[in-house]
């Protein structure tokens, strides 16, 4: 659903007249990138990196509403 409720002509960060930022709590948010990188020298000119990342590590179901 999209709107202008500031009839401000911007979609992107609408505020309703009289509510500051933050004004409304929503479900929790949680969330566990990992990364971990290494470098291997293999000479003076060459060099091999490794890298593993994870995104969202523990799988947990962040819920929205919309």
């Amino acid at each position: 659903m999209e709107g202008d409720p500031n009839q401000d002509g911007n979609l992107g960060n609408d505020r309703l007249a009289g509510y500051g930022r933050n004004a409304f709590t929503g479900p929790d948010y949680a969330t566990m990138d990992l990364r971990l990188g290494r470098t291997l020298n293999l000479g003076e000119h060459l060099h091999l990196q490794l890298n593993a990342e994870s995104f969202n590590l523990f799988n947990r179901d962040n819920q929205t509403y919309r």
